[in-house]
């Protein structure tokens, strides 16, 4: 059965403050700018297995993302997840497809994405959905990604999920209740909140001397984690913050 893993989390960030914060404390940017419907601008900071922030920034006031974004892919077709879930109670998903040339042509059912979202979730604070990514052409396989950030920061270790009872039992529906579902089950961390929200990106360097010539920023502990702790400079509580740890 196809198994779901921590594909990407977005965060507004006007004029991608953030993002050029980010660069500056050693982080590389990824290379490449997408740019979506709305001027939506996004720019990207990769790590290991293909994982990754997102941050987008829009002039349009109205388009200004008001709740962070958080994405699973599916290492497996998604269509089964998505079978799955029709048969559950409680879950009312949505099946789409999108070309990778969309901006060309979006009519025809070309390579892209396919992807599930999710309609009346007991929460307003995270915008979720899964995703497939499909190869460009038959046979064609993505090439490894070697993270090579300056600061030696390499790879995600956890994600932070604030959630009360009844974002939980939801939770608990999409990923089984002991996260089955989950190729990487460390990946997620859920913490008992009277809030719902996506509160921390936890990554992971190698040597955080290293990381600290590189990063300045407080060492913290957060949630039981110490790291060099990185405020998310959105003024947006509801998005997340980043904390680099030694492992």
């Amino acid at each position: 059965m196809a198994k779901l893993i921590f594909d990407h989390c977005y965060t507004k960030d006007i004029k991608h403050k953030f993002f050029k914060r980010l660069i500056k404390m050693g982080f590389k940017d990824l290379g490449f700018t997408t740019i979506h419907p709305k001027e939506n601008i996004c720019k990207f900071i990769k790590f290991d297995d293909h994982q990754y922030l997102e941050f987008i920034s829009t002039k349009y006031e109205e388009d200004i993302k008001k709740r962070p974004g958080l994405s699973f892919k599916s290492r497996g077709k998604l269509n089964v997840i998505f079978k799955k879930y029709q048969s559950k109670r409680g879950i009312e998903a949505t099946y789409r497809h999108r070309n990778y040339n969309w901006k060309e042509n979006n009519k025809d059912i070309l390579p892209g994405w396919n992807f599930v979202d999710f309609k009346h979730v007991p929460f307003r604070n995270i915008l979720l959905w899964l995703t497939e990514y499909e190869p460009p052409k038959k046979g064609l396989k993505r090439l490894p990604f070697k993270s090579d950030h300056p600061n030696g920061v390499y790879a995600l270790e956890a994600i932070i999920l604030d959630v009360n009872e009844r974002s939980k039992a939801y939770f608990d529906k999409l990923f089984g209740p002991k996260k089955e579902g989950l190729l990487r089950k460390s990946q997620v961390v859920f913490r008992p909140s009277s809030r719902t929200r996506h509160s921390l990106v936890i990554l992971k360097c190698k040597s955080l001397k290293k990381a600290q010539k590189f990063i300045k920023a407080p060492v913290k502990e957060v949630y039981g984690y110490t790291g060099l702790f990185i405020k998310n400079p959105s003024g947006n509580d509801r998005m997340w913050d980043i904390l680099v740890i030694e492992k």
